[in-house]
């Protein structure tokens, strides 16, 4: 309770406090709104980037064993074919 010289100060020094209590909260939701928008912005969706290096390592390893078929069959290819008869 707010003891001021007139009826009207008690009632500015109440409205500012009401005032003060509510940007108070106000601005806390401001913070905690600006922390979810950059979580969020972090949470992409998709794999992680450590999975990301996973499928990139696998699909190279696989690139690779693929390489090396083609390598085998065209070897078999052009190995000279004996006839047996």
């Amino acid at each position: 309770v707010f003891r001021g010289k007139s009826l009207t100060d008690d009632h500015l020094m109440r409205r500012f406090v009401v005032d003060e209590g509510a940007t108070r909260r106000r601005n806390q939701m401001e913070v905690i709104r600006r922390r979810h928008a950059t979580a969020a912005k972090r949470r992409r969706l998709g794999p992680s980037p450590l999975r990301r290096m996973v499928l990139a390592e696998s699909e190279s390893e696989g690139e690779d064993e693929a390489v090396a078929e083609t390598q085998q069959r065209e070897r078999k290819r052009a190995e000279p074919r004996s006839s047996v008869a």
